[in-house]
């Protein structure tokens, strides 16, 4: 897997010249035994796998504030097990009695 700032600078572009730690959107967290750092636009999840690098290259989300669903939920690996609702393009729906 890319790794998350890739993913963020593929759907928003680079904030040249800035780092993540000048960002209004990187918050710190206190886990009790140490402190992390998050980006609130990528997401915030209590495992490692959403902790982030303030040394990263700022995406374009540099300061703005974000009012939707964190991005690593929109961008997440579908279940194989649950089905999609709506067929392809050329794909027959069964219909089980």
């Amino acid at each position: 897997m890319a790794k998350k700032i890739d993913l963020m600078h593929r759907e928003f572009g680079q904030c040249q010249g800035h780092t993540c730690r000048e960002c209004s959107n990187l918050i710190r967290v206190n886990t009790g035994k140490r402190t992390v750092v998050k980006c609130c636009v990528y997401g915030n999840t209590a495992s490692t796998a959403s902790d982030w690098a303030a040394r990263y290259l700022a995406c374009g989300m540099f300061n703005k504030p974000w009012g939707k669903d964190p991005v690593m939920l929109l961008f997440r690996k579908s279940d194989p097990a649950v089905p999609d609702t709506e067929p392809l393009d050329g794909q027959l729906r069964l219909e089980v009695p």
